[in-house]
């Protein structure tokens, strides 16, 4: 979506690069930048934080019950990073409002890079490996967890769990969530809803929800109480397994162990260090994308056909590498030489997905810009390899 407004805004007279969209959150923010022709990041970050407390929950009481209305206080959205998957991101509030890290679970997903030979799309890719399972995590950070495969009285349900100030996390189905008119009678789509609050009299859920598929824009918001069982009740029909759908969440205080940054900084590295030699192995993928890479875009009737799966393959990756970059600066500080290298690497990304999406939106093919891709990209094995050098250094020297 930012590569598209960037497209569109530079057909109507405008420069702005697509990495100033992704700082810029609302309208206001968007015309500052037009008029000034500069990111000014203490206003964004002013606005940011004034537009995360305007309806947020710490501003009413713990049990606020008017006309049977029960709020948990605390709970605010989650913005900074997508993270696999749409039940992080619900997760991530709650994890919050204990007083918890979310760096703890963001360190326990090894990055490493894949490359499927057989694949008729992209073959680049990257997988996690998982250090510990998530119910372990929890645990030592004191969540608890009380899950549900299927819900006979959604509604009920929830209200028991809010009631002792557990919030709650279900699956739904998109495609019968009227607060989403973008996927509304549209789509079936699997996704989570936090839910910290009801109104019975009103018959609705307050939750923290975003407003489109494709950004982050979570934010309170409020569901009626038959969205919530129709949705609830869509995911059952359409894409329920044996897993879990409803997630219960509580703290217990003397469960959790005392773990600091600094501590998960040092874990970070003991399981990079762990995965050393898959790491390296698997860099040489990255020269393999190159060579793919450059076959697709410099034969514009190749580029054509591959164009909608390179483009969500690639994005893929900078959501992966967003996530990277956000637990290096939390563990490491932004001036660190890890995240100096990271940036670039981060920024060369960036430059590659604008360069593909400016295609795919535009329709003008200029082979000078995507020679100058190729040759960004061709950088990526030298950068990954340097930065991997830093951190493997600072793992020895623990």
């Amino acid at each position: 979506l930012a590569i598209k407004l960037e497209v569109e805004m530079e057909k109507a007279g405008f420069k702005i690069a697509s990495y100033d969209v992704f700082k810029l959150k609302t309208v206001r923010q968007l015309a500052t930048v037009l008029t000034s022709d500069n990111v000014d990041e203490t206003m964004i970050k002013a606005e940011d934080d004034k537009s995360s407390t305007l309806p947020v929950v710490s501003e009413v009481a713990t049990e606020e019950i008017l006309s049977n209305r029960v709020l948990i206080e605390g709970i605010k959205p989650f913005n900074e990073i997508y993270y696999k998957n749409c039940f992080y991101n619900s997760a991530f509030p709650v994890i919050e409002l204990y007083g918890r890290s979310i760096n703890t679970f963001l360190i326990n997903d090894v990055p490493v890079f894949s490359y499927d030979e057989d694949s008729t799309e992209m073959k680049l890719d990257v997988e996690y490996i998982q250090v510990n399972h998530i119910e372990k995590l929890l645990e030592e950070e004191g969540i608890m967890v009380e899950t549900k495969t299927s819900s006979k009285n959604i509604v009920n349900d929830i209200i028991n769990s809010i009631s002792k100030k557990r919030p709650v996390v279900i699956w739904i189905d998109c495609f019968y969530e009227s607060i989403r008119p973008e996927m509304y009678q549209k789509s079936h789509w699997p996704h989570t809803l936090l839910v910290y609050g009801y109104d019975e009299s009103a018959k609705v859920f307050y939750i923290i929800e975003h407003e489109h598929r494709d950004n982050l824009s979570y934010k309170p918001r409020t569901i009626g109480f038959e969205d919530i069982i129709n949705s609830y009740n869509g995911y059952l029909s359409n894409f329920r397994t044996n897993d879990a759908t409803y997630y219960e969440f509580y703290y217990n205080s003397a469960m959790a162990q005392k773990k600091t940054d600094k501590d998960n900084g040092y874990l970070f590295l003991s399981y990079i260090n762990t995965n050393k030699d898959l790491i390296q192995e698997h860099l040489d993928y990255l020269n393999k994308f190159t060579l793919d890479l450059e076959k697709l875009v410099m034969d514009k009737s190749i580029l054509d056909e591959s164009i909608q799966w390179l483009l969500n393959g690639i994005n893929n990756i900078v959501n992966i590498k967003q996530v990277e970059k956000y637990l290096i600066t939390n563990l490491f500080g932004s001036e660190s030489e890890c995240c100096n290298i990271f940036e670039e690497i981060f920024s060369n990304w960036i430059f590659t997905r604008g360069a593909v999406a400016k295609y795919m939106y535009s329709g003008v093919y200029r082979q000078e810009a995507f020679r100058s891709l190729i040759q960004s990209v061709s950088r990526f094995y030298e950068l990954e390899s340097k930065y991997y050098a830093v951190l493997f250094q600072m793992g020895k020297e623990l």
